[in-house]
């Protein structure tokens, strides 16, 4: 109650010092003790107060608007929000320009005292928080306590809907608390990951802001200590706490998103680590998504188990909404099974990939040395057999860059490399093949093309 008392006498005050007791106006000081009326005893007069403080204050004549603005304060808190916000701008402004100190300081607590009162008769209590907080760390940034209490109520209340300009200076606090010794280790970490959800969060549901959350990111990782975002501490705090906290899918994904940024003693990723591997494979459990299946596939391709590679890549497809990803999952899956010489799934899977996007050279490279590599497996490796898988190798490389001219390099290469291969015009004659007719390539491919000579040496 005395500091109540106490804040009421400085808005009083305040209104005295800085402006006079106008004509009119000596009745119309307000404090967090009035009603929220949202009505005034004269309602007409409270419009005309109302519309001629807005006059001024579009003017930026704060000195003219102040009296009227404390009317509608005074008489019908509870009228709207404008006021307080129209308040809060002036006092803040003037506290900005103020020269001399106790003025300053009385313009602050004015304005601070007009969030509180918004909360009182408005409600929104976590977002005016936020905004408070805001202003606190603008004019009063060395209040460290009451900030950093201020921005975490507002994260806490607010959550996802959290703004993101607040985002660095509610962990810039964190940090300076931590280093107060007020806040632990695990506490600031918890805030980190409290944040970092608070952005992949606003990154995949808040399309018009996505990109300003995104920003956030780096902001974070450059304020956080980097002794705590360390392998091997993470390491450490994932084992202490894995029993108990491994069906906690938030927690879960806290312990991968700071995993996979986190650095050991000598700067390598912690990417290769057992915790990690664990970390990532009960988090798809709990919480399946392409990326986690695709990051999966690309470790057990890694450690040689292409086949259990290649069937979380196949559920990353079916778990991804994006059709270019879509298409590059299956060309990933198409050179691997290239790798294991199933040469006719592979082009399976390469033809897939167009399915998802058609302009793309990429898939038909592919295909193209699957064919080309395929003359020892249609003929005896050399002689015209095996030459004939040039001609389709050579109709793949064509395709691909008339569809995508990006590749056009690499096919011309492909195209001069293998051209020397093809049957030569005397191997046409003697099998009585006329050249530009038309040929089919069987074994495993059987696919037509038309026919290519080239000269003999």
């Amino acid at each position: 109650m005395k500091m109540l008392v106490m804040k009421t006498w400085v808005f009083i005050l305040l209104s005295s010092i800085s402006f006079g007791l106008m004509a009119g106006t000596d009745n119309d000081t307000w404090s967090l003790q009035d009603s929220c009326a949202k009505e005034a005893p004269d309602q007409q007069k409270l419009l005309e107060e109302y519309s001629t403080y807005r006059e001024f204050f579009k003017q930026e004549n704060y000195k003219d608007a102040l009296p009227h603005l404390r009317y509608v304060l005074k008489h019908a808190p509870g009228f709207r929000t404008t006021p307080y916000i129209d308040g809060i701008s002036i006092y803040e402004t003037m506290a900005e320009n103020a020269t001399d100190s106790t003025l300053k300081e009385l313009y602050i607590d004015s304005a601070f005292m007009l969030y509180d009162k918004r909360i009182d008769c408005h409600g929104e209590r976590g977002f005016v928080l936020g905004r408070k907080a805001y202003s606190m760390y603008k004019l009063r940034p060395k209040d460290y306590d009451v900030v950093y209490g201020t921005l975490k109520e507002s994260f806490d209340l607010q959550g996802n809907e959290s703004e993101y300009f607040l985002i660095p200076a509610y962990f810039s606090y964190a940090v300076v608390q931590w280093k107060r010794k007020i806040l632990d280790d695990d506490g600031l970490l918890n805030t980190y990951d409290q944040l970092v959800a608070i952005i992949d969060y606003n990154v995949a549901n808040n399309a018009d802001e996505k990109e300003y959350y995104e920003s956030m990111r780096n902001s974070l990782d450059q304020l956080l200590p980097s002794n705590l975002l360390t392998c091997e501490s993470l390491t450490q705090r994932v084992l202490e706490r894995w029993e108990q906290e491994k069906d906690d899918t938030a927690k879960v994904e806290k312990y991968y998103y700071t995993l996979r940024i986190a650095k050991d003693s000598l700067g390598n990723n912690c990417l290769d680590s057992e915790v990690y591997s664990r970390v990532m494979k009960r988090l798809y459990e709990l919480k399946p998504s392409a990326d986690l299946a695709e990051q999966m596939g690309v470790s057990l391709f890694k450690e040689g188990k292409e086949s259990e590679a290649i069937q979380l890549f196949n559920e990353a497809i079916d778990l991804e909404t994006d059709m270019e990803k879509k298409g590059l999952l299956c060309l990933n899956i198409a050179k691997i099974l290239r790798t294991q010489n199933k040469f006719s799934q592979a082009r399976t899977y390469a033809y897939k990939a167009l399915e998802y996007k058609s302009d793309w050279g990429a898939p038909y490279i592919l295909i193209g040395d699957l064919y080309a590599s395929s003359g020892s497996l249609c003929g005896p490796g050399t002689g015209f057999d095996s030459q004939v898988v040039v001609w389709v190798a050579l109709d793949k490389y064509y395709k691909a860059k008339s569809v995508d001219p990006s590749v056009s390099d690499e096919a011309n290469e492909k195209i001069g490399k293998y051209s020397q291969y093809m049957p030569t015009k005397t191997d046409l004659f003697e099998r009585g093949i006329d050249e530009g007719g038309s040929y089919t390539v069987g074994c495993w491919i059987n696919e037509s093309t038309t026919v290519r000579g080239r000269r003999s040496n």
